[in-house]
């Protein structure tokens, strides 16, 4: 479904991406892995077609993606529901009008149709019957959710999850990882999941990626990736207080 090959970014003088290779099969969860700083963001950002590398190429089923016009890129990211790190939601709109937004923009569906939709996709994320609220009422996990909700209002192939649980306490984390890989089955969906907890990446990746000073150093099942040998992937998994093998499933 996606395939990065030899993809390098420099931002001045530091290289961010050093010749990254992954692959991300059609209908898994692949969640990239790292520390602060170790390229994550921007590698998301390659996929999507906000970046161009500056070597190397990015292919969407088989499409070089930095080698579209725009006409072409947008055809490829109606393929993508993104759900950023903040949410990116406007609080000057409601629930509702937030998960509508990308259907009054991109079609030429009815209002009613729109709503009927918003109302479907907040089913699917729990969150039935709240399309009036106002988006500063909502709790943090709500928030994620709502961002979930627009993410998929236009039934996308592949939705790209930047640190999905991030600011959220342990309840609310395992509610949206279980929101992930519920959506991932019955979707079918293929999901690619930029995060730099070890504990959340065993529990909804079918394929881990770990990213580590602009390189993928190792990439595997959760199971081969406790067991691996290398050093930073090491540091990555022990250095966290809970070890990714007795987290996964918990």
């Amino acid at each position: 479904m996606i395939e990065i090959v030899d993809v390098w970014k420099n931002f001045g003088k530091k290289d961010v991406l050093r010749g990254v290779n992954l692959k991300v099969k059609k209908g898994c969860t692949t969640v990239i892995i790292g520390g602060s700083g170790a390229g994550k963001t921007v590698l998301i950002r390659h996929i999507i077609g906000l970046f161009k590398p500056d070597r190397g190429d990015v292919f969407i089923g088989g499409i070089s993606v930095p080698n579209l016009n725009a006409e072409e890129l947008e055809k490829v990211r109606k393929q993508f529901g993104m759900v950023f790190q903040s949410g990116a939601l406007l609080n000057s709109l409601t629930v509702g009008e937030n998960i509508a937004l990308p259907l009054m923009e991109h079609t030429n569906m009815s209002v009613d149709e729109i709503m009927k939709v918003v109302g479907e996709k907040l089913r699917m994320v729990h969150l039935s019957g709240i399309e009036d609220e106002s988006i500063a009422n909502l709790s943090g996990g709500m928030k994620k959710r709502v961002a979930v909700a627009r993410a998929i209002v236009r039934n996308p192939e592949i939705i790209l999850y930047d640190e999905p649980t991030a600011g959220l306490d342990m309840v609310m984390a395992r509610r949206v990882e279980n929101l992930i890989g519920d959506l991932k089955e019955r979707l079918g969906v293929t999901s690619v999941v930029v995060t730099h907890d070890i504990g959340g990446a065993c529990r909804i990746g079918d394929r881990i990626a770990v990213l580590s000073e602009g390189e993928i150093v190792e990439a595997g099942s959760p199971e081969e990736i406790m067991k691996s040998k290398t050093p930073a992937v090491r540091r990555l998994v022990y250095g966290n207080s809970d070890h990714c093998i007795l987290r996964r499933g918990a």
